[in-house]
């Protein structure tokens, strides 16, 4: 199990591709200088447990849809009740710089 600061958590984070690997995916602050790309997804956690998704829609738009979440230990548990779906991520480490989960 990994043990981070909760806090870490609480902010809009989006996917850094470029550093993800074979067994984990990164994401970085939304005031991250990321290089040019044709869109990313992303999500805000938010301290009420509420969780916002971010996704290049059909036309390249940003799209959100809202859920909310639960932690469980290193478990971030999401119901995205429009999307009716749910799913877990684990999360390997956290910092005010950079979030990195398990791929599933």
């Amino acid at each position: 199990m990994t043990t981070f600061n909760e806090d870490c958590i609480y902010k809009h984070w989006i996917h850094s591709h470029e550093e993800d690997t074979e067994d984990k995916k990164v994401y970085r602050p939304s005031n991250f200088e990321f290089p040019p790309s044709r869109g990313r997804d992303g999500f805000e956690i938010r301290e009420n447990g509420e969780f916002v998704l971010s996704f290049p829609g059909p036309t390249d738009r940003l799209e959100k849809t809202t859920g909310n979440f639960t932690m469980d230990s290193n478990k971030l548990n999401v119901e995205l009740v429009s999307l009716q779906k749910s799913y877990t991520m684990t999360i390997l480490s956290c910092d005010e710089n950079r979030l990195i989960i398990q791929k599933n």
